[in-house]
This record gives C-alpha cells, structure tokens and sequence, in this order.
C-alpha cells in the first residue's frame, strides 16, 4: 500500500514538473517575443490588446503553484520513504528477537535432553515419572539389554551405563545390575530404578 501512495506521489510530482516547465516556456516566450522593457507599462494598461501579457502573467502563478505542490510534494515521498524504511527495521528487529528466542529455546532442549552423571547413592531421593519413556518396541530392546545386563552383572560383574529420567532431567549412572524384573531394577545397596524411567543401557 505505501509502495503505490509512493508511486502515485512520484507521478503528480512529474506532472508538476511538466506543467512548470510548460508554464516558464510560455512565460519566457511572451516576453521575449512581444514585451519590450519601455513599453511594458502600456502592455499592461492596454492588456486587451496585447493579452499575451496576461497570458504570461498566468502562466507564472501556475508555474509558482507547480513549485509549491512540488516541494510538498518531495516531503510526503520522503516521509513515505522513511517509514517505510523504520517498518523495515522493525521487522528486521522482530526476526532477530525471534532468531534469539529459538536460539535460547533450542539451547534448553538441548540441555533438557542432554544426561547428567548422578552419584548411585542418590537416586534414592529422586523422583520418578509415571509414564513410560519409550514406545512398545523400543521398549522390547530395553528389556533385551537389561537381561544381558544382569547376566554381566552376575557373572563377572560387569559395569554398564543405565540412561534414565526423572521428573526434572535425564540422568545416568555406571554401576552393576544385580536383578531386573518387568517394574524395577535392582543395584548394589538396595536402590531401584524402575524400569519405565530407563530409556537407554550401554553395556
């Protein structure tokens, strides 16, 4: 919309110039070829006769009209161009404070995901989501490598890394499994993790 205003502006202006221009020719013209310097005082008393001097006198006025609706004019098409100028620095503003925004958001998820060691000791005092983390196949797998953790746990106690979420983040911690069933896990000192929080074992 301000593109065609400023475009419409730009037309009346040249408009403008072609009336000035068209106005001063005849002004000069009138002049030159039918006023002369002494007798000018006659031209204007006997006009009627010499209407060419009124012609040039309009042309004037219309020529001194045409400047002032030009210069006009030139300060609408400026003011046009600066807002649209600060409508572009806005959004420029706006798409930055948005490009920020995700950044900021992205960096939480990230963190969000990413696993914190925790010491075994202290699962005890966490607390646990009620919903399981994985999908029926995924969880399929996690049943597999749980059963393969407690065989390595018991026969040569072996250690694995066991992934798992809490209401508040992703934990993880390097210890032997000594015993799992279908609800928990279990390890050395009486701790359990259920097993519906572990998304992750890496043996």
């Amino acid at each position: 919309m301000e593109t065609i205003k400023s475009n419409s502006n730009s037309e009346i202006k040249a408009l403008m110039i072609l009336i000035g221009l068209t106005a001063a020719f005849i002004l000069i013209v009138s002049i030159v070829l039918h006023i002369d310097p002494l007798n000018m005082a006659d031209s204007i008393i006997d006009f009627a006769t010499h209407h060419y001097f009124l012609m040039g006198f309009i042309s004037l006025i219309v020529m001194l009209v045409c400047l002032k609706v030009y210069k006009s004019l030139d300060k609408v098409i400026d003011r046009n161009y600066d807002k649209n100028n600060l409508i572009g620095y806005t959004r420029a503003k706006k798409k930055r404070r948005m490009l920020l925004s995700l950044l900021e958001n992205t960096y939480y998820q990230a963190q969000k995901l990413r696993s914190h060691t925790i010491d075994k000791d202290n699962i005890k005092e966490l607390k646990f989501v009620e919903k399981d983390v994985l999908d029926q196949e995924s969880a399929l797998e996690r049943k597999a490598n749980l059963e393969k953790a407690v065989m390595l746990g018991n026969a040569i106690k072996h250690k694995v890394k066991i992934f798992f979420k809490d209401q508040h983040s992703n934990k993880h911690v390097e210890t032997t499994i000594w015993h799992a069933d279908e609800r928990y896990i279990s390890l050395k000192g009486g701790i359990t993790i259920p097993v519906r929080s572990i998304y992750k074992i890496e043996i």
